[in-house]
């Protein structure tokens, strides 16, 4: 069996055989008969690889430190390696870092070195920039013969899309962390007030954490209304969003530099959040003003009443709640005039460009992404499945829990706009510091923290065209 290490040796030198050939005249018909000739697999076949075809190893990628996701990832290459080994092997590999900003220029480095994994997995600020470094392969000639409309019907809209780059399709979702709200069912029995419908907006809201908050003295003994990361992008997105607002030009892309936190609408949604905190006074900033507890820990410890985050969460809450008594359930967001703003994170499984075993990736892959696989995922690891007909699945780790409350989101949810920014850390971090400015610290009012972060955005891209 061809190892790893002297596939991606034979696939340098024929990279640099390539490349040279493709220099002169009649390239495009030589890289066709090449293509020919070392295809592993028949191209018109659904199964995969040839029956005779050599043994392949594939790796793929997952959080090995992780004990749940540790074990989604060991079982599901059992169940993959008893249908397709030996033709087939799916091999985990662990992350190379595990920040994924040093993850992605680890990746980086592996593909131009042609040692990278078959199979990679980025998120968030990450995954569009490694796709337009043309380091992944366009799969939609896979998706077409493999799968129908109905299978790309069953994935969430938002990160579908989201990993297409001048319409061609270059990832798959992982999984899906959906912004959701957490309600402590205990507390709201302690003030009388009944568990909230699907249509609560704003003045509903705010009613209730205002109802939820008691301020008698000693303050951090007490629990708060409503917690959040006040100064999250990927958190006050939802009420932007659901504002009407918009964090940046939607027609502006693929690379976007067109940020409008500056409009009205978008302005507004934070001027609510801001109120929360400074005006109404029913959200914590710091965690010396929740007991020392991080946001959490105090919703966990019954310190809030209503905890903004994401169905991730979901699993460490409802692993720690019952040792404390917490009666907790899952809470829809507030609804605003343009809907629920929900946001979808951007977690997507690409195939390696350079590899020689495109069909064997795409079949590790695709086996990845079946519902099958997805429950399977849902069960052992607690994520939220990308694709509908999985999502029963998930709902079942949380009996007795609003969890379909995942699908609504999820249906609604638009995926993390600041994947589609260029720079995006750079960014997000000249923003970040007005929305301290603001959120925080009460220094600057929100029109012009925004209006301030917004000329030094755009100040930035002038500088880095």
């Amino acid at each position: 069996m061809r190892t790893p290490s002297t596939a991606r040796a034979t696939q340098l030198t024929r990279r640099r055989y390539l490349a040279h050939a493709l220099a002169g005249s009649g390239g495009a018909g030589l890289l066709a008969a090449l293509a020919a000739c070392s295809a592993p697999g028949q191209a018109g076949s659904s199964t995969g690889p040839a029956a005779n075809a050599q043994p392949v190893t594939i790796r793929f990628p997952d959080d090995a430190s992780s004990p749940n996701d540790s074990a989604f990832a060991d079982e599901f290459a059992k169940r993959f390696n008893a249908k397709y080994a030996p033709r087939i092997t799916a091999q985990l590999e662990s992350f190379p870092d595990p920040d994924w900003g040093k993850r992605y220029e680890k990746w980086v480095t592996m593909a131009v070195s042609g040692t990278m994994p078959e199979i990679v997995w980025l998120c968030c600020t990450f995954i569009r920039p490694f796709m337009l470094k043309g380091l992944v392969m366009e799969l939609d000639k896979f998706i077409k013969r493999d799968w129908k409309p109905a299978d790309i019907d069953d994935f969430y809209k938002g990160p579908y899309e989201a990993f297409k780059i001048e319409g061609k399709q270059l990832a798959i979702p992982v999984y899906i962390n959906v912004v959701i709200m957490f309600v402590n069912n205990n507390l709201l029995k302690q003030a009388g007030l009944p568990y909230p419908d699907e249509n609560w907006n704003k003045d509903k809201f705010l009613d209730y954490v205002v109802k939820l908050t008691k301020h008698t003295a000693p303050r951090e003994a007490n629990p708060w209304g409503f917690d959040m990361g006040f100064t999250a992008l990927d958190r006050n997105v939802s009420f932007i969003w659901a504002w009407g607002g918009e964090p940046h030009d939607p027609k502006d892309g693929p690379v976007v530099t067109k940020l409008t936190y500056d409009n009205p609408k978008t302005i507004e949604a934070l001027q609510f959040l801001h109120d929360l905190a400074w005006k109404y006074q029913v959200s914590p900033l710091k965690d010396s003003e929740r007991g020392g507890l991080g946001r959490e820990d105090a919703f966990i410890q019954g310190k809030t009443a209503i905890y903004l985050e994401a169905t991730g969460n979901a699993a460490n809450i409802s692993t720690k709640g019952p040792a404390v008594g917490l009666d907790w359930d899952f809470a829809p967001l507030v609804k605003g005039p343009a809907g629920y703003g929900s946001r979808i994170s951007t977690d997507g499984y690409m195939i390696d460009k350079s590899t020689k075993y495109a069909e064997q990736a795409w079949t590790v892959l695709r086996e990845l992404s079946s519902t099958e696989t997805q429950e399977l995922r849902a069960q052992l690891a607690r994520r939220q499945p990308p694709r509908k007909s999985a999502a029963g699945a998930w709902e079942k780790v949380y009996p007795g829990k609003n969890a379909k409350l995942g699908r609504l989101m999820a249906d609604s949810g638009r995926p993390d706009a600041r994947a589609f920014w260029k720079d995006a850390d750079q960014v997000a971090a000249i923003i970040g510091k007005y929305m301290t400015a603001t959120m925080i610290d009460n220094t600057m009012d929100v029109a012009q923290a925004m209006k301030q972060a917004m000329e030094d955005v755009r100040g930035y891209y002038a500088g880095n065209k």
